[in-house]
């Protein structure tokens, strides 16, 4: 039996306009490195960071249309993070449990392959992986998972799907 956790999808958006609303938003403010108080989910490895903006418009429109997505998580117009990993990043066994006001995550991949691992009892009995071009979600408040850059470097938005979307339903 094969286990519905994840929804891979190629897209064909404009990838540098996000790609420099991206650089813009890394240029105005510090990025907010990975520890136990800035995520909601605990340590989550080192050699990560993350900026909380506005995603452009027209492409979130674009992604709205694939899944519905929360356009004013925390009071913020088209919310979402934009997260760094370096070459040696690892992005640790982790469950979205504490995540109530999301129904789950929207990846849109910008730069580099990373390849996200589905876990039970410390062990890998599942992987993907994705790159620019693609959109990623996943059932992450029902899986325990983690990844790691394939690449050596990887830059990739984080999307809100709204709290009432029945994950079933798109994967």
């Amino acid at each position: 039996m094969q286990l519905k956790w994840y929804k891979l999808i190629n897209v064909d958006y404009d990838i540098d306009e996000v790609l420099v609303w991206a650089r813009k938003l890394q240029l105005s403010q510090p990025g907010i490195s990975i520890d136990n108080n800035s995520s909601a989910n605990g340590y989550l490895g080192e050699h990560q960071q993350y900026w909380t903006g506005e995603f452009p418009q027209t492409q979130f429109d674009y992604f709205n249309s694939i899944i519905p997505l929360d356009g004013t998580f925390k009071g913020i117009k088209t919310s979402c993070t934009l997260w760094e990993y370096q070459k040696q990043s690892n992005l640790l066994p982790h469950i979205h449990k504490e995540e109530n006001e999301i129904g789950g995550l929207l990846i849109v991949p910008l730069i580099g392959k990373f390849k996200t691992s589905l876990f039970e009892n410390d062990k890998i009995i599942d992987s993907v992986e994705y790159s620019p071009g693609n959109i990623f979600f996943l059932k992450g408040k029902e899986f325990l998972h983690g990844g790691e850059t394939i690449d050596d470097y990887r830059l990739n938005a984080v999307l809100y799907i709204h709290k009432n979307v029945d994950m079933d339903l798109y994967i």
